[in-house]
């Protein structure tokens, strides 16, 4: 995408531009695709699936390190709240 935004600012193009308008189609040949709803569902829910397992398989882990060797080996599987550390506060221009 970078590259073809780019080619457009090519000087030929930009003097193109100035004696008639150019059309440009960005959206990488998605228009020829059939069903694309249907085509892009189930990779994406192929994903979701493959997610579900590895956060099912990863509270099951800290299950069982917790029980196994107690509290202290379970932080490795807890989350972590992260505090903004910056401060700044910037006024209106």
């Amino acid at each position: 995408m970078a590259f073809n935004l780019l080619g457009l600012i090519a000087p030929a193009i930009v003097n193109l531009c100035q004696i008639e308008s150019v059309f440009v189609d960005l959206n990488g040949g998605f228009q020829y695709v059939p069903n694309l709803k249907d085509v892009s569902t189930q990779p994406r829910q192929n994903l979701l699936e493959t997610c579900e397992v590895h956060k099912a398989v990863t509270a099951e882990t800290s299950r069982e390190q917790e029980v196994g060797k107690g509290e202290v080996s379970e932080k490795l599987y807890q989350k972590v709240a992260i505090q903004p550390r910056a401060n700044m506060e910037f006024d209106f221009p």
